[in-house]
This record gives C-alpha cells, structure tokens and sequence, in this order.
C-alpha cells in the first residue's frame, strides 16, 4: 500500500535546535511534522523554494530569510510576471516560503501583510475577469 504522508518531509532536527530538547523527543517532533503534509505538498514547496534562487537571479534581487514585505513582493511578482502562474499557485507557493521560513526557526508576518493579500486577490479577480471575457460569444453585426 502506497502511503500520501511519510516521515520524509522538510523538516530536520535543525528545525528543534534552539529549543534544546533532548535527542529522542526531537527525532519524534520531526516525524510528526513531516507526517503534517503529503508527499506532493512537499514537493511543491520545495518547487517553491528553488524558486526563490532563481527568481534572485532574475531579479538581481537578494531574497534573505526573514523575509520583509519588499522580498514577499518582489517573489509575488516575479511569479506572476516572468513564471505567469495563477494566484492560486502564488498562494501554494507562498505556502511554501512560510513553512521555508519556520523550518528555519522564522516566524514572519510581512509574508501575508494586507498589500500581499491585495495584489494575490487582486490577480486572482482578473484571472476571473479574463475567463469570462474567453467565455463571452461575440455579437454579430447586424
């Protein structure tokens, strides 16, 4: 039987360093939270992640952890503009730079501050809008 969760996930014993637990319970803390998500989530984040270093070499623009609004924006907008994806995988992807960010002991707020839901809202109402318009038969002159 083939099995949607598994112990192999992002997480690693790095993730439980600071809080200084003993061994045995932190190697039960990293199979549980890679327990948390399915085998094809992680490898969309980790999708999300490798786009982070590209879209730095785009960009010429240095996206460091903890990442502040400008390095939210800047990813949000190489996706949309060069990688052309649908809000919906900005969103997945975002997703992915959170869990990047806590993996790595980072809790970040400017990853979803209201101009990043505007601009991820915003693209997903002009998906809508373009698909009408794809949908709309055009009238014959009379």
């Amino acid at each position: 039987m083939i099995h949607k969760y598994s112990n192999k996930g992002g997480y690693s014993t790095n993730t439980f360093e600071k809080y200084k637990l003993p061994p045995s319970i932190v190697a039960t803390l990293v199979s549980a939270a890679n327990h948390s998500l399915a085998k094809t989530t992680w490898k969309s984040y980790r999708t999300a992640e490798n786009h982070i270093k590209r879209c730095e070499k785009e960009t010429g623009i240095r996206l460091r952890f903890p990442f502040k609004t400008k390095e939210t924006l800047t990813y949000i907008g190489w996706l949309l503009e060069v990688r052309k994806v649908t809000a919906g995988t900005v969103e997945k992807y975002m997703s992915g730079v959170r869990l990047a960010h806590l993996k790595a002991g980072y809790l970040v707020p400017a990853l979803k501050p209201d101009i990043v839901k505007a601009v991820i809202e915003g693209a997903a109402q002009s998906e809508r809008i373009e698909k009408r318009l794809k949908n709309t038969p055009e009238r014959l002159a009379v």
